[in-house]
Order: structure tokens, then sequence, then C-alpha cells
């Protein structure tokens, strides 16, 4: 499952999905069976001391968010993930999330831009409101799910505050925890 596994259940063993990706093993009678192997890339050095920068929030979208949470987090965080109601959807008319998010992003601070639902991803551009979310500097994952989202950040935070490396390595597949922006 790698970075596209999502826990899904609470009290069963099988407890977690492969989600947007093929199962890359299974376990039956206590043996593990490979079903996809993962690409190597033995000029790839992996770092021995791993950091991560772990002053991120997430923000799941709802009906009725203050816009003013926004303000309250710039202040607080170096980055800032919002799981959308789909296709980027948030808030934009009486309590109008984009300026918040384009105040964050003018402040240096990246606003991921994810979705609330497992499959499929998400299209940023697909709807009105996600390419004003997309205009105002909100950085858009594809199919990435929020838990390699987090991770993803945290260690991207980690080695740069700077906004644009931070979109073009957030978009940049890695261990394949996306397939499309």
């Amino acid at each position: 499952m790698g970075t596209r596994a999502v826990k899904t259940k609470t009290k069963s063993y099988d407890a977690f999905e492969s989600v947007n990706f093929p199962y890359i093993a299974s376990v039956s009678d206590g043996e593990m069976g490979q079903l996809f192997e993962p690409e190597t890339n033995e000029d790839k050095v992996i770092p021995s001391e791993l950091k991560l920068d772990t002053n991120v929030f997430v923000l799941k979208a709802f009906p009725g968010l203050q816009p003013e949470i926004l303000d309250y987090l710039a202040e607080r965080v170096d980055g800032l993930i919002i799981e959308s109601f789909g296709n980027g959807g948030l808030p934009f008319e009486n309590r109008n999330l984009i300026p918040g998010i384009e105040k964050m992003t003018q402040a240096g601070i990246p606003v991921i831009i994810t979705t609330q639902i497992l499959q499929e991803g998400q299209d940023i551009y697909l709807y009105e409101v996600g390419q004003q979310v997309a205009k105002a500097g909100g950085i858009t994952v594809g199919d990435m799910n929020t838990e390699a989202v987090v991770a993803k950040l945290m260690w991207i935070l980690a080695q740069t505050k700077n906004l644009d490396t931070v979109k073009v390595m957030m978009q940049k597949p890695i261990a394949h925890d996306l397939d499309f922006i």
C-alpha cells in the first residue's frame, strides 16, 4: 500500500486500504506475496537522518467554517493542508476562505488543497471555486491522500520554506504518492 495506505476500519485486522493504487503485496496463510514491483533508483541516496517540520495543520472544510481561522493559523503554522469538499470546493460566498488562502500564500505559507473524498482524487480546475482557490495560491495535489500530504509537506518544509520550491516538490511524484495533478 505504501504512500496510498489509508486506515478504513477501527477493529478489524484488515484495517487498511490502498486508495487509488493497486495493492503492492498480500498476506495469505502467513506468507507474503508481492503483487506490484515498486520502482527503485540505485542513484538516489536516502538521508540517514530524517528531518521534519511538524508545524503543519490539517483543516477539514465544512459548511459554516469561519474564515477568521485562517488568520489565526497564519500566525502559527509553517504549512496548511485544507481538505476540500471535493474538487477544490471551499466556502467562497458569505464565509469566503479564498482571501485568507491568498493572504497566507502571499506571506509565504503553503496552502495545500486536497479532498475529503477517498476515491479518484481531485481536479481543482473543474469548477469555478477550485479555479479561484488555485488563483489565490492553493497548491493542488491531485490524487494524493491526506496521510501522504501531511508526511510529504512536513518533510519538504524541513528542507525549504520557498513557496515555489514547495509547490514543485509537492507536485513531484515520490514512491507513487500521486498519479496526476
